[in-house]
């Protein structure tokens, strides 16, 4: 019979979703390692990205991209930094992969973003 999560889980006295935020919030920029993550919450790595989904609505891969998104957006809208320095910056391996990151979930470029911003 097959395990089943709740989204109420509670891992080291907290709620699921309390405690994976610090694990992972800190470090954006820093590889994941769902393999870490998992260890650390107790759990098999499928369990753990299966209870992720169902408590922050994203897999854990997504969720990282969310958070360095955000971090590329401020980072457009405060400095004159290039797209490979807030690529690099932000934990994207390139710039190419995370102006497609932004247009895939932003609706439109980094660059068109930048522009928009300084008129």
């Amino acid at each position: 019979m097959m395990k089943s999560y709740s989204s109420e889980k509670i891992i080291r006295g907290q709620p699921f979703a309390l405690a994976v935020e610090p694990a992972v919030q800190p470090h954006p920029t820093d590889p994941i390692r769902l393999g870490k993550l998992a260890t650390l919450a107790g759990m098999s790595v499928s369990a753990y990205t299966r209870l992720f989904r169902e408590t922050i609505g994203l897999s854990p891969l997504e969720y990282c991209i969310k958070l360095r998104l955000h971090m590329v957006r401020g980072l457009l809208l405060k400095s004159n930094l290039s797209l490979n320095d807030i690529a690099a910056r932000t934990g994207f391996c390139d710039s190419n992969y995370m102006i497609k990151q932004f247009r895939l979930r932003q609706g439109g470029t980094p660059a068109r973003l930048r522009k928009h911003l300084s008129e």
